[in-house]
């Protein structure tokens, strides 16, 4: 299939980029602005030429509906940080108990028994997620972790072992597919 431009169209893009006798734009906006008034024209020369209905689509009409991955990742990011956040544990461990998959022995969890002051037993799950709290502690540690905090402390020392960067940078990806990734509400051309 021969593609063939009109003649006023061929005119205008050759007087866009200086070549009939005139000089080429002088500041860069000015350059922008003709090159977008070109595609335009071209873009609608080629939508005239395809008839039957058939367009090309602008670019923000290209991108494709992002909201529902943004609340994805939204859903997904805020969920790991609720779930260390809503942890509360303070006393010793008295009881550890660490099982994995078979068989590459991957994905272990821990579960443990600590003891608090007044000697109430609780028990806590430290599974294979960055939510859960460090696995493998031997009997005898003292833990002690704040609800809403993401920090905690083993034996008086403070570990701070959650990526909450990485939970924010999927964050502020989600933003930006929510702001970005939405269809164009411009009517068609």
């Amino acid at each position: 299939m021969v593609l063939e431009l009109p003649e006023d169209l061929l005119k205008r893009a050759a007087d866009v980029h200086g070549t009939q006798g005139k000089p080429a734009p002088r500041s860069a906006s000015s350059a922008l602005k003709n090159a977008k008034d070109w595609f335009g024209d071209f873009r609608l020369a080629i939508n005239a030429r395809a008839g039957g209905g058939h367009r090309i689509p602008t670019f923000r009409e290209s991108i494709p509906n992002l909201a529902p991955v943004a609340l994805l990742i939204w859903l997904f990011a805020g969920h790991e940080i609720y779930q260390r956040a809503e942890v509360a544990l303070n006393g010793t461990v008295v009881s550890s108990e660490t099982g994995c998959l078979q068989p590459n022995n991957n994905r272990c969890d821990t579960t443990y028994i600590v003891e608090s002051q007044n000697h109430v037993r609780s028990t806590y799950v430290a599974g294979p997620t960055d939510a859960s709290l460090e696995r493998r502690l031997p009997v005898g540690t003292l833990i002690q972790k704040d609800k809403w905090a993401l920090t905690y402390s083993i034996n008086g020392k403070i570990v701070n072992d959650f990526p909450i960067n990485f939970y924010d940078g999927l964050m502020l990806f989600g933003l930006v597919c929510a702001l970005f990734g939405r269809p164009s509400s411009r009517k068609p051309i």
